[in-house]
């Protein structure tokens, strides 16, 4: 299998990516590049929103798929309606077998059940702990055989395993964080393809870098006109083209054995000191 061209690695990059201007932002850039067929991943473009009389919102999301598209597809459809110092804030935690805090309420919702999480895994199976859809997750053994011999294509999980369902929730953990309205600033949503291979200080390095206030920062190279075809490319090798070729040489389904689906969505807010240097 030959890799991709240094034009061809842009095309690949850049073929979903999209750039748009809204009122409160300075502009929002998204991009999506799958490694399963179709991607796993969805998102819904940034755009305004009314919560509540008087105030103005502005929606964004991305939706990680797992064990298929269906799920993500559906969230995507419905869910809905001077020298600048960069402070970097995580503005979420993964609900996942490595967040000490998800472990602890699963072990008391099911107590003196060792399997409920195993090797990391919620049942030795799915690493996440919140999540729409997963049937084998949140139903009894019972239903489990019932609907595998209509619908499902896989065998239930073992009876033993499976005593007080459900082991996986959809309720989500909603964060609120309020910008400081003086001061520039940038939000980052991203799937877990773009996190497995940047920090969050690379990725706030590669977006500084990209807004032409360059950082010591040797593994970036900057190409792309939008941000998030940028941090893209950045992830997946920056300026080591052989590697980034390489991530790009695969389509689905091997793709998937070298990345995961990605999508990004950035969204840059202008704060008072910009508008009043304009």
């Amino acid at each position: 299998m030959n890799s991709p061209s240094r034009d061809n690695v842009t095309r690949v990059l850049s073929q979903d990516a999209f750039s748009l201007s809204l009122h409160g932002l300075v502009r929002a850039d998204g991009a999506q590049l799958g490694a399963n067929n179709p991607c796993e991943d969805r998102l819904n473009r940034a755009h305004p929103i009314s919560l509540w009389e008087g105030e103005k919102w502005i929606a964004a999301t991305v939706f990680d798929g797992h064990v298929g598209w269906q799920t993500a597809d559906h969230l995507e459809k419905n869910l809905q309606n001077p020298d600048t110092l960069w402070e970097v804030e995580a503005f979420s935690e993964d609900q996942n077998c490595a967040n000490e805090a998800e472990i602890a309420r699963i072990n008391r919702e099911h107590p003196n059940e060792d399997i409920s999480v195993s090797n990391g895994r919620v049942l030795g199976l799915a690493v996440f702990c919140r999540a729409f859809g997963n049937f084998r997750w949140k139903s009894s053994y019972d239903m489990q055989l019932e609907f595998s011999k209509i619908f499902m294509s896989c065998s239930p999980n073992k009876k033993k395993d499976i005593l007080t369902p459900p082991y996986l929730v959809a309720t989500p953990v909603v964060t609120v964080r309020k910008l400081k309205s003086e001061l520039p600033s940038f939000v980052v949503l991203a799937t877990d393809g773009l996190w497995y291979n940047f920090e969050n200080y690379e990725m706030t390095a590669a977006t500084v870098s990209w807004k032409k206030e360059p950082l010591q920062e040797p593994r970036t190279t900057i190409e792309d006109d939008n941000v998030a075809v940028h941090l893209m490319r950045n992830a997946l090798g920056g300026n080591h083209r052989e590697l980034l070729a390489g991530h790009l040489a695969f389509r689905a389904p091997f793709a998937r054995d070298v990345r995961d689906d990605i999508i990004i969505q950035v969204l840059f807010f202008p704060g008072a000191r910009s508008k009043q240097s304009e």
